[in-house]
This record gives C-alpha cells, structure tokens and sequence, in this order.
C-alpha cells in the first residue's frame, strides 16, 4: 500500500489521488464513530478530541496514509484533509504533453457552441454558462434550480475546440452572447456561471445589458478574481505548466499515465462530460489555460445589476472581495465546505434554494 505524509512525499510505486485518500479518511472515520462519515462531516461534530485523533491516526497509517495528529485536527473533514495531503501538496510536477495546438485563424473559424436547452417550463429560460470540469454534475443539478422554467446549458469556452490565439475574454463572451440568442432569441436572461465561466457570465450579462436586454439577476458560483488578482500565471506554457502540476496532485498522476488511464481518473471525481474522450484530455487543458489567460487580462467594467456570489469561504476572501468593489449592491452566500472543488457547493441544497429564490423575485 502506498503511503502519503501530510508533507504530500510518497512512497511505493503508486500514489494515493485526492479521493482515494477522502475514501480512506471517510471510512477510518466510520469505523472510530460508529457511523457512516461523508467527505463533509465535521470530526469535532461527530464526537472526536485529541484522544480520539491518535486512534485515527494510527489507523490511517494502516491503511498507507501517513499524516501527523495536528494536521488532522486542523483539517477536520476528510475532504479538507484529503485536499491537504495532495492537492496542495509539494511533488514533482507532471510533464505537459503535447496539446495538439491547431487553433483556428479567426472568430469565423470557431464552431458556435452547441446549446444544451430544456424546452419545458414557462418564463425566461434559466442560462447557465458551465464550467470546464464539472459540466454534467451542474446539468443534473439544474432541475432543482429551474423552478419550472426552460434551462439553455452553454458549454464552456473551447470545449468543443481551441479558441483563437490571443483570445480575450470580451471576445469569449460575444461568442458565449451570440449562443445564448441564437437559443433563446427573447429575454429576460437570468444567468447561472461557474468557475472561470463564472467571470465570462459577468461580462456576458453587461454585454447583453447593453445591447437592450433584460439580466435580472447573475448568480456567479466560485468565481476567482479577475486580472492579476486572479494568481494566474502570465502566459500559456506556464499556466498549462501549473495545470498538470495541479491534476498531478490531486488525480496521483506520475505522467506515465495513458490517456484512458488519466481519465478514468479524473471522471472518478466527475469531471468532465461523459461523452469525453481520453484524446480530449490535452486539449481541454489547453483551453482551461486559454480562459485562465484571459481572465489574467480581463478588466470588469461596473456592475449595476443584481449579482449574487455563491464561494466556498476557502476562496471568499480573495474573490468576494474583488467581485463585491464591482457591484452595486452584492448579495455574498458562503459555504463551509473549505475545498477547492467546487463540486460541493454545485449539489448543495442551499444553492438551489437560492437560485429559485432570485428567480421568483
């Protein structure tokens, strides 16, 4: 069995991703308590204390998951503490394949998006602008969110092709505005974006604001900040650098991996679409690191409309700070969870409860 110590080293030939390590911690946990434990149950809550700790220590350990007593304490769910243990780990980065980089010369070149429309309902359709890896977890959760009404799905930037190089996000979002009328052709337009696609929804809706249209609300879903407040790297070797470097980590990839190795991997934590091919895989980080670019340049303009952000509090304090300067009157909705994965936040009641509140206002 391979071991992983809370320095994120490794030993064995083969490591621990971050979901192998949450299963491991969620059982261990179980078997101390007594209880079935999810990746988001609260140790203290749950009865543990210093004592109790040494046991689940010594146990983890058995199962190959080395981690001292005060790091477990510190990240008291197994989510957090598997999260600690890889993703944020210090290992040697993953190496970047090769992308395929055929990008087209122009706007005109790019194939317009397909939209993902749910024709039933009444009222204005309910558009949400998905993210680059969780797109079907936020389909299938859009039922609890529609409230009745029709849902159009545009999917996220470069996701069925390379973008134009150079590309900027006032760019995307003509193309991201271009789709959402050629599906639905009469507003309002009440706008759901996730993640980076999140940052592209806020200049989608001042976009459509501007040309006459109705956004009654923008619910923005674990938006980074925009610009060099974003962290992200200044140029595409670089970013797709770091991208690998993170997948490495979380995923326990070595990059000796195959293509159908990796992404049986990564659809474990369901990213991705289901119709994804392993030859895909290069090219969608390709375009991750294409929007990541563009939101480094990207400057907001202004918000007067309703926006709503919905951030985990691990990222609230970045990004709820800038996004909120932006706005007239921002409506803040944090969640607990402390993970970079937004996967979370998507599937939480209170979110669709938030939704179908804004949308009956």
């Amino acid at each position: 069995m391979t071991a992983v110590d809370a320095s994120g080293t490794r030993s064995g030939d083969v490591a621990l991703s971050c979901r192998a390590v949450e299963r491991a911690v969620c059982d261990v946990w179980g078997d101390v308590f007594g209880v079935e434990v999810s990746p988001y149950d609260d140790f203290y809550e749950l009865g543990g204390d210093s004592m109790t700790i040494i046991d689940v220590v010594d146990e983890l350990s058995r199962r190959g998951v080395r981690v001292r007593s005060s790091v477990a304490l510190r990240h008291h769910t197994p989510a957090r503490l598997a999260e600690s243990l890889t993703v944020h780990a210090d290992r040697a980065p993953v190496p970047v394949p090769p992308t395929g980089d055929v990008r087209p010369r122009s706007w005109a070149e790019v194939r317009r998006r397909p939209t993902v429309v749910a024709p039933d309902g009444a009222g204005a359709a309910l558009v949400l602008l998905h993210s680059d890896t969780h797109p079907q977890r936020e389909r299938e959760a859009a039922p609890a969110w529609r409230a009745g009404r029709p849902v159009v799905g545009i999917p996220a930037p470069g996701a069925d092709g390379p973008l134009p190089a150079g590309a900027d996000l006032a760019d995307i979002a003509r193309h991201h505005v271009s789709a959402v009328l050629a599906a639905r052709p009469h507003g309002p337009y009440p706008l759901v974006g996730f993640g980076l696609s999140a940052v592209v929804a806020f200049e989608v809706a001042g976009q459509l604001r501007r040309a006459g249209h109705e956004v009654p609300v923008l619910v923005m879903v674990e938006p980074p900040a925009a610009g060099p407040a974003s962290g992200f790297a200044s140029s595409t070797a670089d970013l797709l650098a770091l991208r690998y470097a993170a997948l490495g980590r979380r995923f326990a990839l070595s990059g000796s991996e195959s293509p159908e190795e990796v992404l049986s991997r990564v659809r474990e934590e369901g990213w991705y679409d289901v119709d994804t091919s392993p030859t895909d895989l290069s090219r969608l980080q390709l375009a991750w690191a294409d929007l990541a670019l563009a939101v480094r340049g990207y400057e907001p303009d202004p918000h007067a409309g309703r926006v709503v952000l919905c951030l985990d509090e691990a990222n609230a304090p970045t990004a709820g700070g800038y996004w909120s300067a932006l706005v007239t009157d921002p409506v803040v909705h944090l969640f607990d969870y402390g993970v970079e994965s937004p996967a979370p936040v998507i599937g939480d009641a209170r979110l669709a409860a938030l939704v179908r509140a804004e949308l009956a206002r």
